[in-house]
């Protein structure tokens, strides 16, 4: 009897662990209307002064892991905020930069939805952005901001692919 009750209890956790992974929807089919505005504001209590450089950048992750990458072009002598917002299903929220080379040379991460983070580019060139839900799941935006004016148009999504959501795990 006793190995039976063992049987049950580690298929009844395998089935637990596995509903964990399915994916799960957001809140609303939309961001809520607050997202948009606070994308913004969180980089105006910073630098009220700084000027966007690329349209606000909206994903979904149905599950932890999921990501978003956009390629910019970034220019050495400009300092950017890259800031993202989640709602209120998001977690955590990690952000990472890649230079031209391929090599990772900003990250962040930050408990609760909302985040700004600082990089100054060394070389001129193409960037990989990228906002990933570490933990919980919903919708998120994000918005590239120069923090010096006259700063060129990092994206412009007329003339790159739309990006695509990745999963890990």
């Amino acid at each position: 009897m006793h190995g039976k009750n063992t049987v049950m209890l580690g298929l009844s956790l395998l089935l637990s662990l596995n509903a964990c992974r399915r994916d799960k929807q957001p809140l609303t089919p939309q961001p809520p209307d607050w997202m948009e505005p606070t994308v913004s504001k969180q980089v105006e209590e910073i630098a009220p002064e700084a000027a966007p450089v690329t349209p606000v950048l909206a994903g979904v992750a149905y599950r932890s892991g999921q990501r978003s990458n956009y390629d910019l072009e970034l220019e050495k002598g400009y300092c950017y905020l890259f800031s993202a917002v989640g709602d209120s299903t998001v977690e955590e929220l990690h952000l990472n930069i890649w230079n031209p080379e391929d090599e990772r040379v900003a990250k962040a991460k930050e408990p609760g939805p909302g985040m700004v983070m600082e990089y100054c580019p060394e070389v001129s060139g193409k960037h990989e952005f990228e906002v990933k839900v570490d933990d919980g799941h919903g919708h998120y935006l994000a918005r590239v901001f120069s923090k010096q004016p006259g700063a060129p148009v990092a994206y412009d999504p007329s003339q790159a692919p739309a990006p695509t959501p990745r999963a890990t795990g």
